[in-house]
């Protein structure tokens, strides 16, 4: 498909991603050309550009052009000099091959992440992203309406990355380093689109109202639609590309398969909203702060649930009401979704080809394509 502004969209899975070609993200791009592609992200859930070669400042002002930039981390050291951009490293005994959708531990997650390679191995490395959205469609009635209802716990301080090596075990020490607990419905409603997600992954750890045994079990079974095979796209990776994907509707994995060899990524992540559930009741947090030196704190007045609806006591998982829980107008682009709404679309993958980003990154890899050839010493994950 070629959009007005004439770039190409190559769909890569009948639910999820696409390939963009004939847009050349290192220059200036046009408004017109932005919301276009902000357009493709929300219909396909994540967008590839391939062989872009951009440096850390090219891949933070495209990433700026969808809205204002989170830090590295809430807890984990970002690139040196470049508090927004995260090293994702894959040293031996710190990967990420868990199911996650990123820094959902914090009251507002990211609303999109960038991921820009930099080496790569030779074989193996890539990164497997999924529509939640696909998987709330998916889903039986009666476990759709069971979702629909129910609130989970996400928090950082788990094995989601078990330490292997007396560096790993440093790494995991910073990852908690402060503790996070928040609760986030079950079913987020998308605030551009109105569709319906699961929003688990990872981080989501149990189930308000239950104890460990049916919250992991739940969990499961809710975690085994957003995982199955046509909900799924694969990025295979080569030095420059570019990935975009939409944070509040998505999760990723990346595949501990390629041995001793080094895979360097950049991240940097534009900040997102306070999620709401179907009744536009907000998430909120239950242990930690509000993350506020990592992402912008989302407006009081911009946050709560719709107007003509009940929602829970205090909120889920809480003791008692609060004023500051109850009648508050939701985000200003948050849209009800109606039942109909939620199967509404069908979203695809999107990769970009036809750019040259420049690359500034100092790492040596044995190659001039920069496939990776040794170990490399840095630490991060997605």
């Amino acid at each position: 498909m070629t959009t007005s502004t004439g770039f190409d969209i190559r769909r890569i899975g009948g639910r999820i991603g696409a390939e963009i070609h004939g847009v050349d993200l290192s220059g200036d791009l046009e408004p017109a050309l932005v919301s276009e592609i902000n357009s493709a992200l929300l219909e396909h859930k994540a967008l590839v550009f391939r062989d872009q070669q951009l440096d850390d400042a090219g891949q933070l002002r495209f990433a700026s052009l969808f809205g204002e930039l989170t830090t590295a981390h809430p807890t984990v050291p970002s690139v040196d000099g470049q508090p927004q951009i995260l090293p994702v490293d894959g040293d031996e005994g710190i990967r990420s091959n868990v199911w996650h959708t990123d820094v959902t531990f914090v009251r507002t997650p990211p609303k999109a992440s960038t991921l820009r390679s930099i080496v790569v191995p030779p074989y193996g490395g890539n990164t497997l992203i999924a529509n939640s959205a696909a998987a709330y469609r998916d889903l039986p009635e009666p476990l759709r309406e069971l979702a629909d209802k129910l609130w989970a716990v996400h928090t950082n301080a788990y094995d989601y990355a078990a330490p292997k090596s007396e560096k790993a075990a440093e790494y995991r020490k910073r990852f908690v380093s402060r503790k996070y607990r928040t609760v986030h419905p079950v079913v987020r409603v998308h605030p551009e689109t109105g569709e319906r997600g699961l929003f688990i992954g990872g981080f989501a750890q149990s189930i308000v109202g239950l104890g460990p045994s049916d919250s992991r079990d739940l969990l499961r079974i809710f975690q085994s639609y957003v995982t199955r095979p046509e909900n799924i796209a694969r990025v295979a990776w080569t030095p420059g590309d570019l990935v975009l994907f939409d944070n509040r509707i998505t999760q990723h994995y990346a595949p501990d398969d390629y041995g001793d060899l080094p895979r360097l990524l950049h991240r940097v992540t534009v900040a997102g909203d306070v999620p709401t559930g179907i009744d536009g009741t907000p998430s909120h947090v239950l242990e930690g702060d509000d993350a506020s030196h990592y992402t912008p704190p989302w407006p009081e007045s911009r946050q709560g649930r719709r107007k003509g609806t009940r929602a829970p006591a205090g909120g889920p998982g809480s003791r008692q009401a609060s004023a500051s829980t109850r009648g508050r107008e939701p985000p200003a682009t948050f849209r009800p979704a109606s039942a109909d709404s939620s199967v509404s679309r069908s979203m695809p993958l999107v990769c970009f080809s036809g750019f040259s980003l420049m690359n500034s990154t100092a790492i040596s890899a044995s190659a001039a394509n920069g496939v990776a050839t040794r170990k490399s010493s840095a630490v991060a994950i997605p």
